[in-house]
């Protein structure tokens, strides 16, 4: 199920007279995109992907209005592949993006394409597997209903932040777009220890670093 952004603004419009509701409802959706993607809060587990013979670079099928903003953990045949850089990538193999044998590294270079490295050299039915983080398209129109549920007093806050601290507009704030914001920064914060956790890793960092 999913939840227009419209619905955010019973927590959004009271503190910011005069805002015009489409104005809103873009500061709804800027913030829900700000803290899906840095906070890690639209989990999702894609179908399985087959490998094909000598082709390293798989594309992403997130739901519609989604968008993988990172993956988090990935696997090919059931190995768990460990993230790498390309200059990472460099340093072992002369040409990583043409080297075969059985995948060991994974690199994402955009939010459209996951690459494991090396290219396999057969093809195996629903060989990658991954676990991501989704964030909302910026043309999408509503959110899946748990980040609603869960996580509506967060980004309402975001909202307002990003609302209050537009300049000249009757609904103009700078003290209280500063306070919503470092609010919004502690919610973001404790959602990405939470999927941390959720996944085991809640004292370190994914390792790697992606585009």
């Amino acid at each position: 199920m999913a939840t227009p952004y419209s619905t955010f603004l019973t927590k959004v419009s009271p503190e910011v007279p005069g805002c015009p509701l489409s104005v809103a409802e873009d500061a709804v959706r800027e913030a829900a995109i700000e803290f899906c993607e840095k906070g890690w809060a639209w989990i999702h587990t894609p179908a399985a992907i087959s490998s094909v013979a000598n082709q390293g670079t798989y594309a992403f099928t997130p739901p519609v209005g989604a968008m993988v903003s990172r993956v988090l953990q990935a696997w090919y045949d059931n190995r768990q592949l460990v993230p790498r850089t390309a200059d990472q990538l460099a340093e072992d193999y002369a040409n990583w993006t043409t080297v075969t044998g059985s995948p060991k590294y994974m690199i994402q270079n955009d939010e459209e394409n996951l690459t494991v490295v090396p290219n396999p050299t057969a093809a195996v039915v629903d060989a990658i597997t991954m676990r991501v983080a989704l964030r909302p398209t910026r043309a999408s129109t509503d959110i899946e209903t748990r980040i609603y549920e869960h996580h509506l007093d967060a980004i309402a806050m975001g909202a307002k932040a990003k609302l209050m601290m537009m300049a000249d507009k009757t609904w103009s704030n700078l003290n209280m777009a500063a306070t919503y914001q470092s609010m919004f920064d502690d919610k973001i914060a404790v959602a990405r220890y939470k999927a941390q956790k959720g996944y085991g890793r809640a004292t370190r960092r994914v390792a790697g670093s992606f585009f």
